[in-house]
């Protein structure tokens, strides 16, 4: 969060940014509301997308389930020399969905 707005506060910053956030349940998105709003103001320079692997709401428009390489190739930047991932998470998380 501390680079992303970091980042989005210095308009002359061409970093583009996308964020997988994955939680249990919908209530434990923590700055979700924060999130969103940047992802409307700042729709040319952060992205977000949300799962949820316990239970979500009948309206949900995001993904279900655990991460995995398909969200990752369909939500994430194609990898490229200037491309840096960040992985944040439980090592249980990591392990099974965020290392090859």
């Amino acid at each position: 969060m501390q680079i992303a707005s970091e980042i989005l506060r210095h308009p002359e910053d061409k970093t583009q940014m996308s964020l997988i956030f994955a939680c249990r349940t919908e209530n434990d998105l923590l700055m979700r509301s924060t999130l969103d709003e940047w992802a409307e103001k700042y729709s040319d320079k952060f992205r977000v997308h949300y799962i949820l692997s316990d239970s979500w709401p009948a309206d949900w428009k995001y993904s279900t389930g655990f991460v995995n390489k398909a969200l990752f190739e369909e939500h994430l930047y194609p990898a490229a020399g200037d491309v840096h991932n960040l992985m944040c998470g439980p090592p249980v998380m990591l392990e099974r969905g965020c290392v090859p």
